[in-house]
């Protein structure tokens, strides 16, 4: 093997970009293939288990099924902001919420 000084490798401009990483493609598809084939075996045994494992099993597969969501910033002056456009602002923000909640609830 190589030895190399600090800073200084055989691939001095790195992986390029956008580049998988095959070791974890192969054990994503692994993975992928045991929950596919034993997804009815899981299913029975989720069942069996305690709620507190239940929960722990569903919260450490949910990163795998959902994206995770990156936080955003929202900046803005609200002091240049007219009285009318805050009470506009505000209206929509509550039509989107009744929209959203209304969403959630339906049969």
């Amino acid at each position: 093997m190589a030895k190399f000084t600090k800073g200084n490798s055989g691939n001095p401009s790195g992986r390029p970009k956008g580049a998988k990483n095959k070791i974890n493609e192969e054990l994503r598809e692994s993975i992928g293939d045991f929950l596919n084939t034993e997804f009815n075996t899981l299913k029975a045994d989720f069942r069996r288990i305690s709620a507190a494992a239940r929960m722990k099993f569903f919260t450490d597969l949910l990163p795998y099924a959902v994206p995770r969501l990156q936080s955003t910033a929202l900046e803005m002056d609200f002091e240049r902001l007219t009285d009318d456009q805050l009470d506009e602002m505000i209206e929509r923000l509550k039509n989107e919420a009744l929209k959203q909640h209304s969403y959630e609830h339906e049969p």
